[in-house]
């Protein structure tokens, strides 16, 4: 993760200050000097790293303060465990966006969701950072570097 203060630009992909309100301090466009970058006053791009400890939130931030869904009041345990595991599926569908999945994969996912909350956070994960190393690839190679 990036250090309290900081955040990753989702313009120019650089580490940057950000303000009280969450979103990136105003700086230069690297491509372009004397220009802002566009992503000026955005909300910074998560950065998906590697786990150190058992994650505390289905989504990123993986170690940010998070709870497992918990039961409403009057809610039936069917009722809980159906919209608990809604919530499970959600975190791994999230980074697989855009895929075509299988059926297959569709069955593994629904296998998936029934593990504990931590399991389920850390293959999302993966799934976040392989796609992230995906894009990195891609831009080296659009770059010819």
């Amino acid at each position: 993760m990036n250090a309290p203060g900081r955040g990753v630009c989702i313009a120019c992909r650089r580490d940057r200050r950000v303000r009280a309100d969450g979103r990136i301090f105003a700086h230069a466009d690297p491509q372009t000097p004397g220009r802002s970058c566009p992503g000026s006053g955005e909300l910074p791009r998560p950065v998906y790293g590697p786990l150190h400890r058992e994650p505390r939130h289905l989504t990123a931030p993986f170690d940010a303060p998070g709870r497992s869904p918990q039961p409403y009041p009057g809610e039936g345990r069917e009722a809980w465990r159906v919209r608990a595991a809604a919530v499970r599926r959600a975190a791994l569908m999230q980074p697989l966006a855009d895929v075509e999945l299988g059926e297959f994969d569709v069955r593994i996912i629904e296998w998936l969701t029934g593990w504990e909350p931590s399991t389920v956070a850390t293959v999302a994960s993966w799934l976040h950072r392989a796609r992230e190393a995906g894009r990195a690839e891609a831009s080296a190679r659009r770059a010819g570097r």
